[in-house]
């Protein structure tokens, strides 16, 4: 499962480090990574919100099958679907690659403070809490998302101070 896992967050991050520089920003200068080896640090900060599409998608191909086996055609043919995968925005429903390159445009314009995906088994929030934090929640289908949201933005600063 983990050379699944790998292969899947490796086409996902490739997806967002094209979408920040089709947006005109360094995906090398990141929030929270910060590795001088490594040229895709800002790539690696918004990928986090797309694992959980990664996570699921891993989760039924490997389903029923030997933990040990070796990534087949068909297995990386799969993962490199992850970007296909429909994810729920604001502005409706997307593909994966089309929400990469959304978050990315926003960022690049300053605009991104709080994001929600909506996938199969649940919601994933990030939030811009500083300069220095990024939250990111996982959360049940079932979780009153309006009142976290809520407090939230009322509370950012608040939640910025914690870090």
């Amino acid at each position: 499962r983990n050379k699944l896992l790998n292969y899947g967050y490796a086409v996902i991050r490739a997806a967002v480090a094209r979408a920040l520089v089709a947006a005109g920003l360094v995906p090398a200068i990141g929030l929270k990574h910060d590795g001088a080896a490594n040229a895709f640090n800002l790539a690696d900060d918004m990928v986090e919100p797309f694992r959980p599409f990664v996570d699921l998608l891993t989760r039924k191909i490997a389903a029923g099958r030997d933990a040990v086996s070796e990534l087949t055609i068909d297995d990386r043919r799969a993962m490199a679907g992850a970007l296909m995968l429909d994810a729920a925005m604001r502005g409706g429903t997307m593909t994966l690659l089309a929400a990469a390159e959304e978050f990315a445009t926003a960022a690049q314009r300053g605009a991104l403070a709080t994001s929600v995906l909506e996938y199969a088994s649940g919601i994933v929030l990030v939030s811009v809490l500083s300069d220095d934090a990024l939250l990111l929640v996982l959360l049940r289908p079932t979780a009153n998302v309006g009142s976290l949201l809520f407090a939230l933005r009322r509370d950012r600063s608040v939640h910025a101070g914690l870090v």
